[in-house]
């Protein structure tokens, strides 16, 4: 929690600047300056937000990499899908059913100087058998989902969670859809225009 950062930080400010002691004095350096490596002019003590950050990053990368582990298990019994969890598409559990180091892995992406999500921006999809990639929420074909591109879509699908290797297959080197709709496709729905091409719905 930054809470907990900003109370570590005093502590370590106070021991630099006064030893340790209570009384105040004034710090005649910034912190940021401080933290560089002595290289490059600091005295090479910690950041502990970035460090913090780092960490909790390492432990999202871990979820999209390292899913043959125990502990991957456990986490996804109790948060669901880890993958959809750490890139925003989903967030598991109930908020209140959630612990704290949950709670801050999963919004750390928005947590650095509210910026975008940097942490899913940085990442790529490795296709694979497509049955670790979402057809609707992942961003495998271009640069944005086919939930953000084909709204209209998104809403008539039947099966909005479905996985790209549910979503079609192979035909003497053709890939074609076999989406499930809530209703006949009009025939302005049947070919629609993305930014990586044509998806042509047969």
């Amino acid at each position: 929690p930054e809470s907990v950062i900003k109370e570590m930080v005093a502590i370590q400010r106070r021991f630099l600047w006064t030893g340790g002691a209570e009384s105040r004095k004034v710090c005649w350096v910034g912190w940021i300056t401080i933290c560089l490596s002595k290289n490059l002019g600091g005295l090479g003590i910690k950041n502990l937000e970035a460090f913090n950050i780092s960490f909790l990053s390492e432990w999202k990368w871990r979820f999209l990499v390292d899913a043959n582990s125990i502990w991957y298990d456990l986490l996804t019994c109790r948060y669901g899908n880890l993958c959809e969890a750490v890139t925003g598409a989903d967030t598991g559990s109930a908020k209140n059913q959630q612990s704290l180091w949950w709670r801050n892995l999963v919004a750390l992406s928005y947590s650095v100087h509210n910026q975008s999500d940097w942490f899913t921006e940085g990442v790529k999809i490795r296709l694979g058998d497509g049955t670790k990639v979402k057809f609707w929420s992942d961003n495998w074909l271009g640069s944005d989902s086919f939930m953000q591109v084909l709204p209209r879509l998104y809403t008539l699908s039947a099966d909005r969670r479905c996985t790209l290797a549910d979503a079609g297959n192979w035909c003497d080197g053709i890939w074609r859809q076999t989406l499930a709709w809530q209703h006949t496709l009009f025939s302005l729905e049947e070919t629609v225009t993305t930014a990586g091409g044509y998806l042509t719905l047969t």
